[in-house]
C-alpha cells in the first residue's frame, strides 16, 4: 500500500474531493484526482493530506437501469395522449423524455465519480490556516 501526499484543490460533493499530488519538491502537480473523503476525515479545501489507492468499484451496471426511464416516459406520453395529433404528441414526448435524461444524469453522479476515483483520503496531516 502506497501512501501519496496531496493538496485538497476543490469538494466536489458529500464524500468525495478533488486532490492534486504532491510532487519530490512539495509543489502540487498538475494533474488533478478524484478521492473519496470519509466522513471521519473531513479534509477541506486547501488541506494536505495522506491517501491510498482506492479499491476499484464497478457500478456500471447498476447506474445504467435510470437511463431507461427517458425510454419508458417518451413511450408512456405517446400511449396516454391517445387524442392529440402525432405531432403535438412526439413534441410533448421529446421534451418529457429528455427531462427525464437530464435527471437521470444527475442522479448518475456518484456513479461517475465512483468510476473515476483513484485514491481514498486516510488523514489530515496539514489543516489549511482559516481566519
Amino acid at each position: 500500500m502506497t501512501i501519496t501526499n496531496a493538496i485538497v484543490t476543490d469538494n466536489i460533493s458529500d464524500g468525495f474531493a478533488e486532490v492534486a499530488p504532491l510532487g519530490e519538491d512539495g509543489e502540487p502537480e498538475k494533474r488533478r484526482c478524484i478521492a473519496e473523503n470519509p466522513k471521519s476525515v473531513k479534509a477541506k479545501r486547501g488541506d494536505v493530506v495522506e491517501m491510498k489507492p482506492a479499491k476499484p468499484r464497478d457500478v456500471s451496471s447498476t447506474a445504467r437501469l435510470a437511463y431507461i426511464l427517458p425510454v419508458v416516459a417518451f413511450a408512456l406520453v405517446v400511449i396516454l395522449m391517445g387524442n392529440t395529433p402525432w405531432g403535438e404528441r412526439l413534441i410533448d414526448a421529446a421534451i418529457l423524455g429528455f427531462l427525464f435524461f437530464i435527471f437521470a444524469w444527475l442522479m448518475n453522479r456518484r456513479s461517475r465519480l465512483l468510476k473515476r476515483l483513484e485514491f481514498t483520503i486516510t488523514k489530515v496531516t496539514k489543516k489549511k490556516f482559516d481566519w
